[in-house]
């Protein structure tokens, strides 16, 4: 009888884990960073991490690809976890770290990194909507998501990238620069540090890491 019983939790279990969705970035269409998706497709990807300095988890929703060589990250989305210590964070200090975290964490999808070792690096470009939202739906965690049209509205930070070997994956990421499109924004400047956001709102924020 106690076997029986257990195996109807367990059912149970996997039943109720079958109607959990997991959330995909929106990744970029046709109007968004070269090439098309139609020709080289962007790929869903999500990673967690901590605010640094704080006791914040959070996650990060992003998109990666590869095509012809050129190795390619766009950050989508950042769900903070619904707590104090991520509430007391600002959201462009959030939504930062978000960005370094998705680099980060996308790097382990391209295995032709060049090794250090030997002086080669390659060179990443990720992608960031300039314009962000703050969404606090009802029956959901608040989160930042992109809100700008993807092909007039967003940053890029390129940055040479070298692999030291494993075991961790190690990276040395040197020579960051940082540009933009911004031929269609139409949100309004963020407010100062510290300030938090008005709800569905869209906002600018600059392109870097400041």
């Amino acid at each position: 009888m106690k076997f029986k019983i257990r195996s109807i939790v367990i059912v149970s279990v996997l039943t109720l884990l079958s109607f959990v969705s997991v959330s995909q970035a929106q990744c970029p269409d046709a109007s968004g960073p070269a090439p098309d998706p139609a020709t080289c497709a962007w790929i869903s990807a999500s990673t967690t991490f901590q605010v640094p300095g704080t006791l914040c988890n959070a996650t990060v929703l992003y998109c990666w690809r590869e095509c012809s060589g050129d190795k390619q990250i766009w950050v989508e989305e950042v769900d903070p976890d619904p707590t104090p210590d991520c509430a007391a964070v600002d959201p462009i200090t959030l939504i930062n770290a978000a960005t370094d975290a998705a680099f980060n964490d996308a790097l382990h999808y391209f295995p032709d990194i060049g090794p250090c070792a030997k002086g080669e690096h390659s060179v990443v470009t990720l992608f960031r909507p300039t314009c962000w939202v703050f969404h606090t739906p009802v029956d959901q965690n608040s989160k930042y998501a992109g809100c700008s049209i993807f092909g007039s509205c967003y940053c890029s930070k390129s940055c040479d990238v070298c692999y030291h070997g494993s075991p961790p994956p190690l990276y040395s990421i040197t020579n960051c620069t940082w540009s933009s499109v911004e031929t269609g924004c139409t949100c309004i400047p963020a407010p100062p540090h510290g300030t938090n956001w008005t709800p569905e709102y869209c906002y600018s924020i600059p392109c870097s890491n400041q």
